[in-house]
């Protein structure tokens, strides 16, 4: 099956334009696997605190199911570790996260004017 791992741009900036990113995302690679790392959770839930588009993402990942993956290193470098490892594609907003990925090689998700997914 296919699997991403979330950045928390991309998690909040598709809720903040109000994009179905998981029904979106399935219609174009079908089913696949939320990958989250223990970095951007914990950064979520740090932002959740202020942040109705953060606590938002959280219920629907959690309502999604994700794999929580534990990672000691800062969350942007967890996320392109992860991917490579799991061979995923990278859903992020975030300029370094996706120069990063695709310097690697990673497939990339992101959002093309805050309202629909590329690939």
């Amino acid at each position: 099956m296919t699997s991403i791992v979330f950045d928390t741009s991309f998690l909040v900036n598709a809720i903040k334009s109000k994009v179905d990113f998981f029904k979106d995302i399935k219609m174009k690679i079908g089913n696949f696997q939320t990958i989250i790392p223990s970095p951007v959770m914990s950064e979520l839930k740090f932002l959740a605190q202020k942040n109705s588009n953060a606590n938002v993402a959280i219920q629907l990942i959690e309502k999604q199911g994700y794999t929580l993956v534990e990672s000691d290193l800062p969350a942007d470098l967890s996320i392109t570790k992860i991917a490579e490892e799991t061979q995923s594609y990278v859903a992020s907003t975030d300029w370094a996260v996706r120069r990063r990925s695709l310097k690697k090689g990673l497939k990339l998700i992101t959002l093309r004017g805050g309202n629909h997914i590329e690939l």
